[in-house]
C-alpha cells in the first residue's frame, strides 16, 4: 500500500483550519452569550454587602480611620504599608488633605466618607444610578481598605475587586429602577458574557494561586501550629 503524501499547500491549508478552529472556541468561551441576571444578583448582592459593611463599620468608623492620636493605630501607618505597593493607590488621606483645602476638619470629611459609602449601597441595592454608585463604592471602599490596612484581610479584597468588575460591567440590568425609568434596550449578549467570563477568570486566579500558597507554606504543613 502506498502512502498518501499531502502536498505543503494541503499542509498548510490543514494547519490554517485548525487555526481557525482554536481561534473560534477560544472566542466562544471568552465571548459566551449571557443574560443580565447575573449581573443583578452581582448587584444587589454587593449593595446589601456596601450596607452591612458600613453599618457594622458605623460607631468604629472615626476610631479607625483617625490620625494617629486620635484613632486606634493612626491611619498614616496602613497607608504607609500601601504605599510600598503604589504610591497611587487611593487612600482616605487624600480626601482629608482636600477636604482641609475647603476647610473641613478630618471629622467632617470621615463623616461624609461614610455616608457616601452607605448611600452607594443603597442605590446599588435599588440598581438607581448604578454606574455612578459602583464607581463611588469601589473608590471609597478601595480608600478604606487601603488606609485600614492593618485590619483589612481577603474578603476587602474580593469586594474590590467585585466592585472594579461591576462599575465596567454593562449596567444598568432589566431588574434595576434605571431600567424600568429610562426603559433602556437590552445589553448585547455577547458583552454579558465576556464581563462574567473574565470575572469567573480572575476568581478561578485567585484561588488557585492562594490554594499553591497554602499548599507551598509551611505554616500550613507544620503539625506544631495546630
Amino acid at each position: 500500500m502506498q502512502s498518501v503524501v499531502k502536498s505543503p499547500g494541503a499542509q498548510i491549508s490543514a494547519g490554517v483550519s485548525l487555526l481557525e478552529k482554536c481561534w473560534q472556541r477560544f472566542l466562544g468561551f471568552l465571548f459566551p452569550p449571557e443574560t443580565d441576571t447575573w449581573l443583578a444578583v452581582l448587584r444587589i448582592g454587593l449593595g446589601l454587602h456596601v450596607i452591612v459593611y458600613a453599618l457594622f463599620l458605623r460607631s468604629d468608623w472615626h476610631y479607625l480611620f483617625a490620625s494617629s492620636g486620635k484613632g486606634l493605630v493612626g491611619r498614616e501607618v496602613g497607608e504607609a504599608i500601601a504605599s510600598f505597593d503604589s504610591p497611587v493607590i487611593p487612600r482616605l488621606g487624600w480626601l482629608v488633605a482636600i477636604g482641609r483645602n475647603f476647610n473641613f476638619s478630618e471629622e467632617a470629611v470621615l463623616s461624609v466618607t461614610w455616608v457616601c459609602l452607605l448611600s452607594a449601597g443603597c442605590f446599588l441595592l435599588l440598581g438607581l444610578l448604578s454606574r455612578p454608585a459602583a464607581i463611588l463604592a469601589w473608590f471609597v471602599h478601595l480608600c478604606a481598605a487601603e488606609s485600614g490596612g492593618l485590619f483589612a484581610y481577603g474578603a476587602d479584597s474580593l469586594m474590590t475587586t467585585a466592585l472594579f468588575y461591576l462599575m465596567l460591567s454593562p449596567l444598568p440590568d432589566r431588574y434595576s429602577f434605571d431600567h424600568w425609568i429610562a426603559k433602556t434596550k437590552p445589553k448585547n449578549p455577547l458583552a454579558l458574557g465576556f464581563w462574567r467570563r473574565v470575572l469567573q477568570v480572575h476568581l478561578c486566579f485567585i484561588y488557585f494561586i492562594g490554594g499553591l500558597a497554602k499548599c507551598l507554606g509551611n505554616g500550613w504543613w507544620d503539625g506544631s501550629n495546630l
